[in-house]
């Protein structure tokens, strides 16, 4: 009894099994989406449901089905596509339009066997040496990721390490700031009490020469502005023959040869310019105080305390300055993204060339982009960008706006990353007018992940054969 029900159970899995399997393979057709399709050895329905057709109709090189997909062997649909199963190898989905084009697209040569290419020479099946050569390609990705795996364990700890240096400087820095900081407080009164003294002697000390000049001119008093311009216009009244008689009885009673001097002599003597533009005799008494040596010796000491006071907050004042700005740069340099392990951190600071045509391109990661030619200026080609891409993946870098180009956009520079045994930049290209593109190969990004899965595909590989 329990024999016959392990039987009827076997039976009817394997009538299961054989329902589930389609009747028949259709070239062109996936085994993932043949089983999807409804069909049986007299008729086939389109996928999109729209339309049932005699299977004889399909791959008869006439499009029936509206989405294409009774043809997935020839060209008859245009949106149809075709799968190539390229045993041994990469199975490959083509658009129809490269069905029978005398191009071998399927390493199995699938896509130009049958129907109209029957007349040309098939294509030669090259699966099995396009795998030997991927598998040559897969073995040296696989150096390369181990190879780069070792040294960017080496960026990792390195990282660690100037990262816990930073935090300890950053936690210092602040300390410092805080005293500083109250240092600054006092050294700032201090300078605003000397320089008040020293405003305060200054205004007291020309009070002081004020009233000596007051003083002064008390003492000796200049005539009424009046009184002297009577006495001006009695002058100019004198009759000019008056003025010749006198000066003939002077000459008449002086002898000219007495040693005196003639009366031409003294009026010589007057400066009479001195008169007319108004100004004072040259041994007229200065009006304005000039500053005496003892004035000097009084003010000395408060102007050096003044100066001593300004230097020391200064000096204070520079020092906030540098500490403020070291902060600021090793915030800015935690809030960068260096990769899950800060393994790109490595890369800062350092620069890459590469030289194409008559230009070379440097690329200094984190910071810029740049152009020279062989004779002349860097052109700025971008700035270095930390984009939500970079974040989420860690292989696209964004250098934005450069230099802007002659009626054109600014200059800017587009970076694919790659696992590399070392750090070197390479093909340059400018896809679009004023944007260019960089690869950009370090160990920093090789990936252990990637790693295991070249790995485990060589040895599934290798158990295949």
């Amino acid at each position: 009894m329990r024999i016959s029900s392990l039987l009827i159970a076997g039976v009817s899995f394997a009538c299961f099994v054989f329902a589930a399997e389609p009747p028949v393979k259709i070239k062109g057709v996936s085994p993932a989406d043949l089983r999807a399709l409804k069909f049986s050895l007299e008729e086939f329905t389109c996928s999109d449901g729209s339309k049932t057709i005699p299977f004889a109709q399909v791959n008869d090189d006439f499009c029936d089905c509206a989405d294409g997909s009774d043809e997935p062997a020839t060209p008859a649909c245009k949106n149809g596509q075709m799968y190539c199963a390229n045993r041994g190898f990469s199975s490959k989905v083509i658009p129809s339009s490269q069905v029978w084009d005398g191009i071998c697209d399927c390493c199995d040569g699938s896509d130009e066997s049958g129907g109209r290419a029957r007349e040309s020479s098939p294509c030669p099946n090259t699966c099995k040496a396009m795998a030997a050569e991927a598998r040559k390609d897969q073995i040296q990705e696989l150096e390369t990721q181990r190879e780069g795996l070792k040294v960017k364990e080496q960026y990792i700890q390195k990282a660690r390490e100037e990262f816990a240096a930073k935090r300890t400087e950053l936690d210092s820095l602040k300390v410092r700031l805080t005293t500083l900081q109250a240092e600054k407080s006092v050294a700032e009164e201090t300078k605003k009490q000397a320089e008040a003294a020293e405003s305060a002697a200054r205004a007291q000390l020309e009070e002081r020469r004020k009233a000596e000049e007051e003083a002064k001119r008390a003492a000796n008093p200049e005539p009424p502005a009046e009184e002297a311009a009577k006495a001006d216009e009695s002058a100019d009244k004198v009759e000019p023959a008056h003025i010749d008689d006198v000066h003939t009885e002077a000459t008449d009673e002086v002898p000219r040869d007495d040693g005196l001097g003639s009366a031409s002599d003294d009026v010589d003597d007057f400066d009479i310019d001195d008169e007319e533009d108004g100004s004072a005799p040259k041994d007229a008494p200065a009006t304005a105080a000039a500053s005496t040596p003892a004035d000097d010796e009084e003010l000395k000491p408060l102007v050096d305390a003044a100066k001593a006071a300004r230097e020391a907050f200064d000096k204070i004042n520079n020092e906030v300055s540098d500490v403020e700005r070291n902060i600021k740069n090793i915030e800015e340099l935690f809030e960068s993204d260096f990769g899950a392990d800060k393994e790109f951190y490595s890369l800062k600071g350092q620069c890459f060339s590469v030289n194409a045509n008559e230009y070379t391109y440097e690329l200094c990661p984190f910071d810029k982009s740049t152009q020279k030619p062989r004779s002349g200026a860097n052109t700025l080609l971008g700035n270095w960008e930390q984009t939500d891409e970079w974040k989420s993946t860690h292989t696209k870098m964004t250098y934005s706006g450069g230099l802007r180009c002659w009626s054109g956009p600014d200059r800017s520079t587009k970076v694919t990353v790659a696992c590399g045994r070392d750090n070197r930049v390479s093909d340059p290209e400018e896809p679009s007018r004023c944007e260019y593109t960089l690869k950009l190969f370090t160990p920093a990004a090789c990936s252990k992940e990637h790693a295991m899965a070249l790995e485990l595909e060589l040895e599934t590989e290798e158990a295949d054969h």
